[in-house]
């Protein structure tokens, strides 16, 4: 995978494979053998880590296990949202410690949806505020996950086998924030950041500097 031009893996997603538990299994046994030699070898050939869909323990042993740095590219604080896809305030700080960096996505069902059906784009900048103020500005960067080739032919079939991820969400014309349900919208979070106060230099930063640094660090 790596001499096909492969640059970043998630260990799991959601569910147990050979590595280790994705996020919504019922255990949480963290890597297995198999899954501390991945680790090893991604790090061996410059392959990033990414953790956004991994299991809680497993996540904390891929921190252990790895000596480059990791991510969440997409995944945002549970504190603001108790999604088995977020990520708890000890997660993230740990990515940070390691020099990594969280992605925060625009996926409605990542956000409160109990309170409000549709969640907007000022809601996330509420997300990127909370995860600047927790782990500092040079570990945040944006990993919206916009899918815009989904429709409503395909939404149901994810709907159906993950509904604890997607907590609500009755389609997928809500699946994305309200203002920013697709790539021509993206110049309205540069107006978002500026508005909140945020420089231009860590404007910059959140848009991708960081993970730009990431990057170049563990792809060598």
């Amino acid at each position: 995978l790596h001499r096909l031009g492969v640059r970043i893996l998630q260990l799991t997603y959601n569910e147990k494979n050979f590595v280790g538990d994705g996020c919504l299994e019922k255990t949480d046994s963290g890597l297995s053998k198999f899954g501390i030699k991945v680790v090893e070898e991604m790090n061996r050939l410059g392959i990033l880590i990414d953790l956004s869909h991994c299991g809680a323990k497993t996540t904390m042993d891929a921190l252990e296990v790895s000596k480059d740095q990791v991510v969440f590219s997409h995944a945002n604080p549970r504190s603001l949202c108790n999604s088995p896809r977020n990520k708890t305030d000890e997660q993230m700080k740990a990515v940070a410690e390691k020099g990594g960096v969280i992605g925060m996505t625009a996926c409605s069902p990542f956000y409160d949806v109990e309170g409000k059906v549709h969640p907007s784009i000022e809601d996330l900048f509420e997300h990127v505020d909370y995860a600047v103020h927790l782990v500092g500005i040079d570990h945040v960067g944006l990993g919206l996950d916009i899918n815009e080739t989904d429709t409503p032919e395909t939404w149901p079939q994810y709907y159906k086998k993950y509904p604890e991820v997607v907590r609500g969400i009755p389609n997928v014309e809500k699946l994305w924030l309200r203002g920013l349900g697709n790539v021509t919208y993206f110049p309205e979070i540069t107006k978002g950041l500026v508005k909140r106060g945020y420089s231009d230099e860590e404007v910059l930063k959140l848009l991708g500097g960081n993970f730009l640094r990431v990057f170049r660090n563990v792809w060598r």
